[in-house]
């Protein structure tokens, strides 16, 4: 994510980035979520993959149960819900 204080050139800490983001999307998540505000803010200059806090994917597992319905997807400014069916 952010590297901390680690002494690297912008394209050193782009190489260290794409490397952690290869591993983390090895196998095709929907979204990746973290903790750390650095590494979201860091991983979202380098992924096309959505990149949210775990504080956004709870507050829209709360939007989601309090609607009663099953979410289409999980991305930030991009939830959308299907009707809940007998068979859920």
């Amino acid at each position: 994510g952010s590297l901390g204080t680690a002494t690297l050139t912008a394209s050193e800490r782009s190489a260290v980035t794409q490397e952690s983001l290869s591993v983390l999307l090895e196998n095709e998540p929907e979204c990746l979520v973290t903790a750390c505000p650095l590494c979201k803010k860091t991983f979202q200059q380098e992924s096309a993959t959505p990149v949210l806090d775990l504080a956004e994917l709870v507050a829209d597992a709360l939007l989601i149960m309090n609607r009663k319905s099953k979410p289409v997807r999980l991305y930030k400014d991009q939830l959308t819900y299907t009707k809940k069916t007998t068979d859920d």
